[in-house]
């Protein structure tokens, strides 16, 4: 009996010594903590010290650790009167259209994992998107006056819209604006009826005049490509004089506008025609090879008022040949006309074109020459000039498509191949 008395003393001992041992404080050292593991973060060293008090943890009365709570403040409630509209069923959770996509492991931090510095994706509208940006973009090529947001790439000078581009003595009256058009143009003439060669016939050209403005100020000029045709009414024997049709002389060149002031609406341009004679002979465009066109575009608005405004414009030049074969001459064009109503729309317009031949040349003698149009390289014809006015207008169905007519008189001096002249164009403009 003793001993089993002795054994349950010494069993129910062992319990309470087991019990007494759990409720002993429980020692954590400097850095440990309770509850969701933190961040390592460093700090400055604290020296062991024997007397520091160990912290302890109080346990719940049924043995179990305190709750731990989640220190963040809550989300921002929405403004009132807001609605929380909750994504439809089965929409794309991610991040939203747009956005830079996040590389695996990355935060919202945009410079994480050089997500800035890689080349953006291909365009997804292929081929003729690719072409559409390239064409919307505005390098700034030669000229600070561009930027993305005013001009795009090869796009006309727009700042001066109250201008209307000259109609007469198309291959040399230039206007001073750097644009970018195609031209298609029609030139109809009579020859005087006393002209010796023509007695009245005419001659005329059909083609087209192209223009491209690689910047506000810099543009190429591809004056005159197309058909010049020859008609004489019973001419004599001198060298093929019949009605022929044929291949036009080429003009071509660079020009640029080196004064545009928007507030004054002054323009100042100079550039360069290369006359190619390399068209049709039975036309008389092959006459030597090359004559060499510098000239000044100059153009000025004023007169304003809420009636409407003027323009003037004046290109003067000089064509020398690069030998004695083509007749050389002077040139200058004067254009005014007056925007109704600041429309931008219907301009009605004067102008008058003067030639000076300073050389003949030494191919035919024939004592007159073709001003713009033909270039005979005719003897006899140094000192002679010619004064031509044209009354016409020109009218804008907006700034992409216009058409012009004028119609030419002799006003004084030779009148050469011109009794009458009637000049229309239609421009297509970006």
């Amino acid at each position: 009996m003793r001993s089993l008395w002795v054994s349950a003393l010494g069993i129910g001992l062992g319990i309470w010594l087991g019990n007494a041992r759990s409720q002993e404080p429980i020692s954590h050292g400097p850095a440990a903590t309770l509850g969701r593991p933190m961040a390592a973060t460093l700090g400055r060293p604290v020296a062991a010290d024997a007397d520091r008090s160990v912290r302890t943890v109080s346990y719940e009365s049924d043995g179990s650790l305190p709750p731990i709570f989640r220190c963040q403040a809550p989300e921002p409630a929405p403004p009132p009167g807001s609605a929380i509209v909750a994504p439809p069923p089965g929409a794309p959770v991610g991040p939203p259209a747009g956005s830079v996509p996040l590389v695996p492991g990355a935060t919202s931090e945009p410079y994480n994992c050089g997500v800035v510095t890689q080349p953006p994706a291909a365009s997804s509208g292929g081929f003729w998107q690719g072409c559409r940006d390239w064409l919307h973009g505005c390098k700034n090529w030669f000229s600070s006056d561009q930027t993305s947001a005013t001009h795009t790439r090869f796009q006309s000078d727009h700042c001066f819209d109250m201008f209307a581009s000259p109609i007469t003595n198309p291959f040399l009256f230039e206007d001073p604006r750097s644009l970018t058009e195609v031209k298609p143009l029609f030139i109809f003439q009579g020859a005087p009826s006393d002209n010796w060669i023509y007695h009245g016939g005419n001659s005329g050209f059909a083609g087209i005049q192209a223009r491209l403005a690689v910047t506000e100020r810099l543009s190429f000029v591809m004056s005159e490509l197309g058909f010049v045709w020859s008609d004489p009414y019973h001419p004599p024997a001198v060298d093929d004089f019949g009605s022929h049709a044929g291949f036009a002389e080429v003009r071509i060149g660079p020009k640029y506008t080196f004064i545009r002031n928007e507030n004054t609406g002054t323009l100042l341009a100079a550039g360069v025609n290369f006359d190619i004679a390399a068209g049709d002979h039975s036309v008389h465009q092959d006459t030597d090879s090359l004559s060499v066109e510098p000239y000044i575009s100059f153009g000025q608005n004023f007169w304003r008022t809420s009636y409407g405004s003027a323009n003037f414009l004046n290109t003067t030049g000089f064509s020398g040949s690069s030998s004695n074969e083509r007749s050389d001459f002077f040139f200058s064009s004067f254009h005014f006309d007056y925007d109704i109503a600041n429309l931008h729309k219907l301009y009605p317009m004067l102008e008058i074109n003067y030639f000076y031949y300073t050389a003949g040349g030494n191919q035919l003698p024939l004592g007159f020459e073709g001003r713009d149009l033909i270039n005979f390289g005719a003897q006899g014809v140094s000192g002679n000039n010619s004064t031509t006015i044209a009354p016409g207008f020109r009218y804008k169905f907006n700034e992409n498509f216009q058409t012009g007519v004028a119609v030419e008189f002799p006003l004084g001096g030779h009148k050469d191949l011109i009794d009458y002249r009637v000049t229309w164009d239609f421009i297509f403009r970006y």
